[in-house]
């Protein structure tokens, strides 16, 4: 008798020990796969608002652009750090506008679609997803075009 109950908290250890297992790579691989959704594009790329030396607008509707100095470069840089990165590819119309930033180490090139609501945008350098605004930053980046002549309706 004594033999079976030994058998039996042997196969009870085994039969815990794995479920526990099953449970932390359970657990381990859906906290793993939600992270991304929490990244920003201030945390994915090396940005410092002061390395940019200026910014090139383009409205892809009628091909206008315009380009500004610094102070207004590194402040609409400043709106795109906070945005949350989405896995997938946007399957939608061609951008509105493209913002190129010209800084030290390489030119940094923004898609926008930021007509009407939910803007949103892509990095050139980055085509495994796209960023959607912080209400801030999209804010930012609105008063910035229309700053420098682009109104932007929120319809």
């Amino acid at each position: 008798m004594l033999h079976f109950l030994i058998k039996d908290r042997r196969l009870l250890s085994a039969s815990l020990f794995l479920m526990l297992c099953f449970i932390l790579l359970l657990t381990a691989g859906c906290s793993s796969s939600n992270n991304r959704s929490y990244e920003t594009w201030g945390s994915k790329h090396d940005s410092n608002s002061e390395k940019v030396q200026a910014m090139w607008i383009k409205d892809n509707s009628n091909n206008s652009s315009k380009v500004y100095a610094s102070n207004q470069a590194q402040e609409a840089l400043s709106a795109f750090e906070g945005g949350l990165y989405q896995m997938g590819q946007l399957d939608i119309k061609p951008s509105d506008y493209t913002i190129t930033m010209k800084q030290d180490g390489g030119d940094v090139t923004f898609s926008l679609w930021i007509k009407g609501t939910g803007g949103m945008f892509t990095d050139s350098s980055d085509d495994s997803g796209y960023y959607q605004f912080t209400t801030e930053g999209e804010d930012s980046v609105r008063e910035i075009m229309e700053q420098a002549g682009f109104p932007i309706s929120r319809q």
